[in-house]
């Protein structure tokens, strides 16, 4: 379930992505873009992005 929500909403990011590109709006796009990147780790690497988010967590309060 995870996996198909997860694609339909990198999907719908993506094509926010390219309103955005065709309006010109760089912002807007690479912040689509990033958004969709994210969503992508979370769907198809969700123990890869866990240790990666977890890695930064600790390297932003200090414990790691």
């Amino acid at each position: 379930m995870l996996l198909v929500v997860g694609n339909l909403f990198a999907a719908w990011l993506a094509v926010r992505a390219f309103r955005h590109f065709v309006k010109d709006d760089w912002g807007g796009m690479i912040g689509m873009a990033v958004g969709a990147v994210f969503v992508a780790g979370l769907v198809w690497f969700p123990d890869a992005t866990k240790t990666l988010l977890g890695g930064l967590w600790g390297k932003v309060t200090g414990s790691a």
